[in-house]
């Protein structure tokens, strides 16, 4: 399986007029008192959602996810990452002063409505990475229920 991986450094002019633009309507709505924006967190560094992630962060002067920021785990690239993509992701985590916000949920529920309303995403891997997510965080907060996880400024 292939994912089109995006940083810095594989961004071409076009991508950074598309970064600009995301950065400026950011900014328009994060300063908006009743509104709150959710967007990937970026996990894989799928082009588009490297580009959303990084055009909220550039939005605020301290390049940091703005109080009304909702920072939400993809499916199921959360659950396919390696140990230095995991780490990428604690790094953004730790460096914008956001905490993890998990919520029990139901990965095959979610697996369901993925594979009927999202038919691009019916491949075996997709669901393993959906059930594979919610296990590890599972075990990693130690609960008897399976768990998502969405981040949000402290």
């Amino acid at each position: 399986m292939e994912f089109h991986h995006g940083t810095y450094e594989d961004l071409d002019a076009e991508d950074y007029a598309i970064l600009d633009r995301v950065t400026a309507a950011a900014s328009e709505y994060l300063h908006l008192t009743d509104t709150a924006l959710v967007f990937p967190i970026g996990f894989k560094e799928h082009y588009d959602h490297f580009i959303v992630r990084e055009g909220v962060r550039e939005s605020d002067e301290k390049r940091r996810f703005s109080k009304n920021s909702i920072i939400a785990e993809e499916k199921p690239l959360s659950g396919l990452a390696n140990a230095a993509e995991l780490a990428r992701i604690d790094s953004i985590v730790a460096e914008d002063n956001v905490e993890p916000r998990p919520f029990k949920y139901d990965p095959g529920e979610m697996v369901d409505i993925v594979f009927r309303h999202y038919t691009s995403q019916v491949e075996p891997v997709y669901s393993k990475g959906i059930i594979d997510r919610a296990a590890v965080l599972q075990e990693h907060y130690q609960t008897d229920f399976p768990l998502d996880c969405i981040y949000a400024p402290k």
